[in-house]
């Protein structure tokens, strides 16, 4: 007898052997029971978890000599010839992709008006029925609404979304689900068992991985694998058939991003350049190793959420400790984007290469818990520096503590500084009148106060809130709204000012408060700009 491959020679004969159906299985069994056989099935889902097979076990369980029954004998006439596939008058299976046309359909309206000979019921699966036409599906609307007793139609697909609603409508519907892994795992423990052969369970969870939920796809690694390495199958040996990557090779990768050794990082692809793997499919697999060590370092029950040993899960945890979640996050995005790349790239080799480079050069990141630390640090030993006080602009004072802020009596020379304490209700006020206006006194400085005048200094660059301040229906709210709060009657003056003329705090960089903050976080002055705390609308 030829060879028979796995895939057909343990594709299930009854509805016990079906796997990972439950949901499906059990509605089918009860309808058996009970008599309750709809005339139209629609068996939807993804490649290679059991639709046609499950199918073929309905049209024996509906022709079996001891049926209709939900356990089909096996042994009868109807049963052999269906489980060997003979093509019988119970059973017509039809390839829909070339029976698509209106005149195929037509001739099945005619051939399902005959009672079979053999058996009680003609049961026709139509396999990828969505590649009907529009003209041969509404040929079928007919009779798949009011079909013959003796006929059952089960229409098979992996793309429900192209088949018409009125065809999904007149058919009980089942839709089939991927395997997991851990379900693929214990058939391929058994078949493996049974065809005497030895394999690593970390062999048989990287098949079941890489099969994507389909056991018929798992079955077929299994029986290449049987081909390639006889009955003695090593997970090195699955990766060698798949053109994958060690797991070695991904501790190695994280350990050159720890160690941030870019020449390094350069040098592996080379290594994977030469070896001849695919740099999409190594960027896919590096997905999937670094989801598995974040969800160790942030989940307290990994093994719920991830297919693996014991033993390996161990290992992610290990690793896990050297990195913060804030970088395996950092080092997930720059690979996605990678991913993206690679699919518009001309150069896949480079896109790995500037990757190596982007991760190797990344700065270190802190998580919350060190940040709390070194604020916690900094708040001491600026405490125990006696809190020196430090000059403010005019815009930091607009959150001032209400016991700060002093009410002035009747004093036509008032300081600039007693000005500055009231500087937060004189925003306020013309904020009340005016939010535009509030936005351009918060980039002034306060020059000085002089004859009843006050100076208000701009940057030159910032000279738009100069003019605008000075426009006469602003310079009036804003004078009203300082003899409102200051109790006196004065005029506004704007001037431009160069840095050097400017009356507000030092540089950030002379401040003691300031240079102890770089120090801890290792940082850098990029830039300086008042702080606003007048609200957005």
């Amino acid at each position: 007898m030829a060879y028979l491959v796995l895939a057909r020679k343990w594709r299930p004969q009854t509805f016990d052997e079906v796997v990972g159906q439950n949901h499906i299985i059990q509605t089918l069994k009860n309808a058996l029971q009970n008599g309750r056989l709809a005339h139209a099935y629609l068996f939807t889902g993804p490649r290679g978890i059991g639709k046609t097979s499950v199918a073929r076990i309905l049209a024996k369980a509906v022709n079996c000599q001891e049926g209709p029954t939900s356990q089909p004998c096996g042994q009868c006439l109807l049963c052999r010839q269906i489980t060997e596939g003979e093509e019988i008058e119970a059973l017509r299976e039809i390839d829909g992709a070339s029976n698509r046309g209106i005149e195929e359909v037509r001739q099945l309206r005619e051939n399902v008006k005959f009672i079979p000979v053999t058996g009680r019921y003609k049961v026709y699966i139509i396999d990828e029925v969505h590649m009907l036409t529009p003209e041969a599906f509404n040929a079928l609307l007919k009779t798949l609404e009011e079909p013959p007793p003796h006929v059952i139609f089960v229409l098979v697909t992996t793309e429900p979304h192209r088949i018409p609603l009125t065809i999904v409508s007149r058919c009980q519907r089942f839709d089939f689900r991927r395997l997991s892994v851990r379900e693929l795992v214990a058939r391929l423990e058994r078949v493996a068992r049974e065809e005497k052969v030895a394999i690593t369970s970390e062999a048989l969870y990287l098949i079941a991985h890489q099969s994507e939920g389909s056991l018929r796809d798992a079955e077929s690694m299994l029986d290449q694998l049987i081909s390639y390495k006889g009955n003695e199958i090593a997970i090195s040996d699955v990766r060698a058939m798949l053109g994958m990557v060690s797991r070695e090779t991904f501790d190695f990768f994280l350990d050159i991003i720890r160690r941030r050794d870019t020449a390094q990082g350069i040098d592996l692809v080379e290594e994977l350049t030469n070896a001849g793997y695919d740099p999409r499919q190594f960027l896919r697999d590096l997905m999937g190793y670094l989801r598995n060590l974040l969800l160790v370092k942030i989940h307290s029950r990994p093994e719920a959420l991830i297919d693996l040993t014991d033993e390996e899960i161990e290992k992610f945890r290990m690793l896990a400790e050297k990195f913060t979640a804030e970088e395996l996050l950092v080092i997930i995005q720059i690979v996605s984007k990678a991913e993206e790349e690679l699919r518009r790239t001309a150069n896949p080799r480079l896109v790995l290469e500037l990757t190596f480079m982007r991760l190797t050069r990344m700065e270190r990141i802190l998580s919350w818990e060190e940040i709390l630390s070194r604020l916690e640090d900094l708040y001491q030993q600026v405490k125990s520096m006696g809190g020196k006080d430090v000059p403010l602009p005019i815009s930091s004072l607009v959150d001032q503590p209400e016991k700060e802020k002093k009410e002035l009596v009747n004093d036509n020379n008032l300081s600039p500084e007693q000005i500055l304490q009231q500087w937060s209700r004189i925003l306020e006020e013309v904020k009340s009148e005016r939010r535009a206006l509030a936005e351009f006194l918060l980039h002034g400085e306060l020059i000085a106060v002089k004859d009843g005048t006050i100076i208000l200094g701009f940057p030159q660059n910032l000279a738009f809130s100069k003019e605008g301040i000075e426009k006469p229906e602003n310079r009036k709210i804003l004078e009203e709204s300082l003899k409102k709060i200051l109790q006196n009657d004065y005029r506004i003056k704007c001037t431009l000012i160069n840095s050097r003329e400017s009356t507000s705090s030092p540089s950030p960089l002379e401040e003691p408060m300031i240079r102890k903050v770089m120090e801890i976080f290792q940082g850098e002055i990029v830039g300086v700009s008042p702080i606003s705390s007048v609200e957005e609308a």
